[in-house]
């Protein structure tokens, strides 16, 4: 009997859009995932400003709602580390193997995590290429592995529709424009409860 999967995508999702949902299902066609669940981070370290937790949370389950492969999972812990996430992971998803889902951009900040010798020993990874060329994001593995003396197991794929900013998103939602590439019920979320706009709730 072959142990099952699971994804872990973390991220801030402010807010989630069909870029991230594109990156997801993708993987799990792709890589033979059983199910990939969304880990919004409470408090992201190089994000200011981040709609409340509540929000984003809210936010994922209505984008996510509609798909049996992908799942939402939330942990108390206001930033996440290796060091304390991990061994609540995998005693969550005790019997698994584990794949981290990450994009080409965080791969850049990944040598200056504490401890990732805690993840690289218990997780696999998929790279999604987003800004970078397949052998940008190799050469900088190789550098993480010289550098922590560790070893990345990490599948690189381009999904579609991973050219979407979440950045872009809210200007065109302060600007009261038609922003492309949310899901219609995120969308109807953000107008009601008056996200992303000046005086917003």
């Amino acid at each position: 009997m072959n142990m099952k999967k699971i994804g872990i995508y973390s991220g801030t999702f402010d807010p989630i859009h069909n870029g991230h949902i594109a990156f997801a299902t993708e993987t799990a066609e792709l890589y033979g995932i059983d199910k990939i669940f969304f880990l919004p981070e409470p408090r992201p370290r190089r994000k200011q400003g981040v709609k409340a937790f509540e929000h984003r949370i809210k936010m994922v389950n209505l984008a996510i709602k509609d798909n049996e492969k992908l799942g939402l999972i939330t942990i108390e812990q206001a930033r996440f580390t290796p060091q304390e996430t991990m061994p609540i992971l995998r005693n969550r998803f005790e019997g698994t193997e584990l794949y981290m889902l990450m994009g080409d951009d965080l791969l850049e900040h990944f040598i200056d995590w504490p401890s990732i010798e805690e993840l690289t020993a218990n997780m696999k990874f998929i790279i999604g290429i987003r800004k970078y060329s397949e052998n940008h994001i190799k050469q900088v593995m190789t550098t993480i592995e010289e550098v922590k003396n560790t070893k990345l197991q990490a599948h690189i794929f381009k999904p579609s529709s991973y050219e979407l900013s979440s950045a872009e998103l809210k200007k065109c939602l302060r600007q009261n424009k038609k922003p492309l590439g949310l899901h219609e019920s995120v969308e109807k979320y953000i107008r009601v409860n008056n996200l992303y706009s000046t005086g917003e709730k």
